[in-house]
């Protein structure tokens, strides 16, 4: 089985705060989520890079936020812009920045404490 045309198209996540949610995905990434309306519930989509994000209540989405956690990774231009940028927007920091086969990453939590990982891909390092 050939696995190169697999690729990850889109991503759900359940939220709890899905206010600070949209803004920290908004700010750190650079996107722009629009909301839509399902029943009297807001849900929220839109691109990151290549893959589609959508934000949705735990209510909307009959889950506990609390309990479905992802991992995502997420390569980006600037490490350090992104990692200002997360902090600003209620993300946390939970490991520091290591460097690994010509990639820097760390990771980070939003505001809902899913993880997140940011690499960024570097020729070389001093």
């Amino acid at each position: 089985m050939d696995s190169s045309n697999v690729f990850l198209d889109s991503m759900s996540i359940s939220t709890i705060n899905t206010p600070k949610m949209v803004n920290f995905y908004e700010t750190v990434f650079k996107t722009r989520l629009h909301p839509q309306q399902m029943g009297k519930y807001y849900f929220f989509t839109g691109p990151i890079g290549n893959i589609n994000l959508t934000l949705a209540p735990n209510e909307l989405k009959g889950a506990r936020a609390g309990h479905n956690r992802y991992h995502l990774s997420f390569v980006v231009p600037n490490l350090e812009e992104h990692l200002m940028l997360a902090k600003k927007s209620g993300g946390t920091q939970t490991q520091e920045i290591d460097l690994e086969n010509n990639e820097r990453y760390c990771e980070i939590v939003d505001p809902d404490g899913n993880p997140i990982e940011l690499i960024e891909f570097v020729s070389s390092y001093p």
